[in-house]
């Protein structure tokens, strides 16, 4: 019977298992699917990702849910609804950050980058400058990060896409030459990559910045080369975006009705893809091709519903709701041109109102500048006194500080020139002792020898060390810096080397090392020939001042 019981546990639990395999694989072809339609059908991409997202909440499945929330940002992005893609980017961070997401380090790492790029991209759009600029800059930061761990852990096609980015936030910025470089660079990896969407948005931005510096022809050819590969992939939103292009191209030619046909196909490919950036720039095209060719009822219509998007936040609503537009401004237009010229006059009437009063509060706003400024100079003038004053104060002070130090250093030169000498007599004190020794060592018996040269050696070796040390101590505190530069330079140098160093830089003859450190002037003279070589000191340098300037 238990075995029956143990059974059933397992297959239950297996059952389990299998179907949420099957949800997952499931929930991961529906997101696959969403992305592909992005470009021509965003309501349904958007429908199947919202289906996605509850989903993967059921079944808590993190990984997918950061996913939905990325395309779902995309989209909106896509759409040209910046805020509500900021919305569902910042999502994704936050449920990558809260959760332990169970994304390869590689797959997060390039998320990431996306994000963040994606997020700059959007800020770009709505103005936000430094906020762009800062996420940016998380995506750099994210890519060293990651490389840092390992070497191309971000995808080629991430670093392509952040690229372009920055490209594409170059342009809007009117800077051309910069942008152009980013294109050029994206241009060649995208064809290396073989990634058409890419491709074609690159060449687009590459036709804008000619068509800015007025080379028509090398503008055409880009341009034109953008427009036949959306057209290919048959891409809403590309062809929106090349049809705005190709249609500047011709309002720059003068050629306005070519013009408004690439127009007219933008808004056509923006109704299906719910771009409202593309038909937004269409519509402001029309207006201006319209005002061109002086067609009033065209003007107004145009300009009604560039009216009525500039008040309004376009989404996939509003997008549905924009293709009755054109009807409504029609069956309005015959009852609103009728009185256009009463409003003319009254606008005429308000217009001198509002310059009276725009006058009024300029001269105001002037009164009250000229006072701020006579103000601020006036507190401009009293800290520049008080900076002065306080400027003398402290040259005073760091003059006082710098004869303190100099004392001090006098002082303790003075203390490290008594210990020399103090230190010398006392090395000919035990000269002298270990000499007389030596003489009575000499008369003593055989078997009292030996306990003689140890005391020497051990008086001899007893001296040097403790007087070594307390040199090196005072030594020290004098010039600080000195062995800390020397053994930076030099860190080959012996602990005999860095103390003949040390004698020299006090100026000490041969003779007056000699006293010190017991050993022959010879040695002294040979040591300080090894210790020139090991400094690369050419023969006729002298080494003391080469030793002062370290």
């Amino acid at each position: 019977m238990k075995t029956i019981y143990a059974a059933t546990f397992v297959l239950f639990f297996y059952n389990v298992a299998v179907a949420a395999k099957q949800d997952t694989l499931t929930i991961s072809r529906n997101l696959r699917i969403a992305e592909s339609l992005i470009s021509n059908n965003p309501d349904s991409a958007l429908s199947i990702t919202s289906k996605a997202y509850a989903d993967a909440l059921g079944i808590e499945n993190d990984t997918l849910i950061v996913k939905s929330l990325k395309i779902t940002g995309h989209i909106y992005l896509v759409s040209g609804n910046n805020k509500l893609a900021i919305d569902y980017y910042f999502k994704a961070l936050n449920k990558i950050d809260d959760s332990y997401i169970k994304f390869a380090p590689q797959s997060l790492s390039n998320i990431k980058v996306y994000l963040y790029s994606s997020i700059a991209v959007c800020y770009f759009y709505l103005n936000l400058v430094p906020y762009a600029t800062e996420f940016m800059n998380k995506s750099f930061r994210e890519i060293d990060l990651a490389n840092k761990k390992k070497a191309g852990t971000i995808s080629e096609k991430s670093i392509l896409k952040l690229l372009y980015n920055i490209g594409s936030m170059q342009l809007e910025a009117k800077k051309s030459d910069s942008a152009m470089v980013y294109m050029k660079k994206v241009l060649a990896l995208s064809k290396k990559s073989n990634d058409s969407t890419i491709m074609a948005a690159t060449l687009a931005n590459i036709g804008i910045i000619f068509l800015d510096k007025k080379m028509y022809e090398n503008a055409y050819q880009y341009l034109m080369q953008s427009y036949v590969i959306r057209s290919k992939m048959g891409d809403n939103y590309g062809i929106a975006s090349a049809c705005n292009n190709l249609a500047k191209y011709y309002n720059e030619k003068g050629d306005y009705a070519t013009s408004i046909s690439y127009f007219n196909q933008s808004l056509d490919a923006s109704h299906k893809s719910n771009s409202a950036r593309s038909y937004k720039i269409a519509i402001k095209g029309l207006v201006n091709a319209y005002t061109q060719l002086k067609n009033l009822t065209k003007l107004v219509e145009n300009q009604k519903i560039l009216d009525s998007l500039n008040s309004t936040v376009f989404n996939s609503e509003i997008a549905r709701e924009v293709t009755s537009f054109a009807q409504q401004y029609e069956f309005d237009l015959k009852f609103k041109l009728a009185d256009l010229e009463h409003k003319k006059d009254i606008k005429a009437q308000h217009t001198k109102v509002l310059i009276f009063i725009l006058l009024s509060a300029f001269f105001l706003m002037l009164s009250i500048i000229v006072l701020l400024l006579f103000k601020n100079q006036r507190n401009k003038t009293r800290n520049e006194q008080l900076k002065l004053a306080q400027m003398d104060l402290e040259s005073k002070n760091l003059k006082l500080e710098k004869e303190r130090l100099q004392l001090n250093l006098d002082y303790k030169n003075r203390e490290l020139t008594t210990n020399v000498m103090y230190l010398m007599q006392k090395n000919e004190l035990v000269n002298n002792v270990v000499k007389r020794l030596k003489e009575v060592k000499n008369v003593l018996p055989e078997n009292t020898k030996a306990g003689f040269r140890f005391i020497m050696n051990d008086l001899q070796q007893s001296a040097d060390s403790t007087g070594w040390k307390e040199f090196e101590l005072r030594f020290q505190e004098v010039h600080q810096e000195f062995y800390a530069n020397l053994l930076e330079k030099y860190p080959n140098l012996t602990p005999n080397e860095k103390k003949l160093a040390s004698f020299l830089r006090m100026n000490m003859t041969s003779k007056d090392i000699s006293a010190i450190t017991t050993q022959s002037v010879e040695s002294i003279k040979i040591a300080r020939t090894r210790l020139r070589k090991k400094l690369g000191l050419p023969q006729d340098a002298n080494l003391i001042t080469f030793l002062e300037r370290i």
